[in-house]
């Protein structure tokens, strides 16, 4: 297994799931950490281009407290992973069809659209993470 490498497979609707996430990968990326990330299944919503904090899904009671505190955005996190190290972030083809929607309509961090075998091919070798 390559430690330099990570891949994180997110497929959560819930907010606290998507922020862990964005931590996980921004906080390897800039640690010099190749990570690889892929959206899928209800965690798509999240990145529609110009949704609001307000309009995501909450979650639990820390979903709650994380648009109420001062906590990075999620988004703003991986637009640093990116910036400052070895992100990319992928979105599920399969998802990305279902919703009727195309990169354009993501928010402009992503790399590509692509399918779970594509992206399970990125990841061989390295330490995958389901969240």
């Amino acid at each position: 297994m390559d430690a330099n490498r990570l891949c994180l497979l997110l497929t959560s609707g819930e907010l606290e799931r998507v922020q862990l996430a964005a931590m996980l990968a921004s906080v390897a990326s800039v640690s010099g950490t190749e990570v690889d990330l892929f959206v899928s299944m209800n965690a798509v919503l999240f990145f529609k281009k110009g949704t609001t904090p307000q309009e995501v899904p909450v979650g639990g009671a820390l979903g709650k407290l994380i648009c109420t505190r001062n906590v990075p955005a999620f988004a703003d996190l991986f637009r640093q992973g990116k910036a400052l190290g070895s992100l990319r972030v992928y979105a599920c083809a399969m998802v990305m069809d279902l919703l009727g929607w195309h990169q354009d309509d993501l928010e402009d961090f992503f790399d590509d659209v692509i399918g779970l075998s594509a992206f399970l091919g990125k990841a061989e070798g390295a330490q995958l993470t389901v969240i």
